[in-house]
């Protein structure tokens, strides 16, 4: 049987995936721009082996496809984990749990943004930022709750 604990680390692994996915990305434009400046030929007068950077230019190649494949199969777990998040949260009754789930572990928003969007237009906000700190952490943890529930029951795990 699953814990809410482990539920929580399921969820917490989508926006660190996502991060992931953006450094790898990173990698492979830094790679892609190595091939291009390898293409770029050097004019010179001093004479040289016509095709030093075979074996350079091959491992790069290597190296690129590699990661290319890596981050496809990357991009679809997350595909498939964001959607196993909402085949759960369609079970989940309450619109402010969906909300706060989604704009946590699926829109990747901080707890300031999350509670500034949930009671930014109430009046008294600012004086009770505290208050509404804590009414969204309760709100979480129900949302917690109850798709933990809905996954026991409907074997979602």
């Amino acid at each position: 049987m699953i814990t809410i604990g482990q539920l929580k680390t399921r969820l917490r692994r989508i926006p660190h995936l996502e991060s992931d996915i953006s450094s790898q990305e990173e990698r492979l434009e830094r790679l892609n721009q190595k091939l291009v400046d390898i293409g770029s030929p050097e004019l010179t007068d001093m004479p040289r082996n016509p095709s030093p950077d075979y074996d350079h230019t091959t491992e790069l190649i290597y190296r690129r496809d590699e990661l290319e494949n890596e981050i496809k199969g990357e991009r679809e777990f997350i595909r498939k984990e964001r959607k196993w998040v909402e085949d759960v949260l369609w079970h989940v009754q309450s619109a402010v749990e969906k909300k706060v789930i989604r704009l946590k572990y699926l829109d990747k928003e901080s707890w300031k943004d999350i509670q500034f969007i949930l009671y930014g237009d109430e009046k008294d906000f600012i004086e009770n930022d505290e208050a509404y700190a804590r009414k969204m952490y309760r709100v979480h943890g129900m949302a917690l709750e109850h798709m933990w529930v809905e996954i026991l029951k409907n074997n979602l795990w």
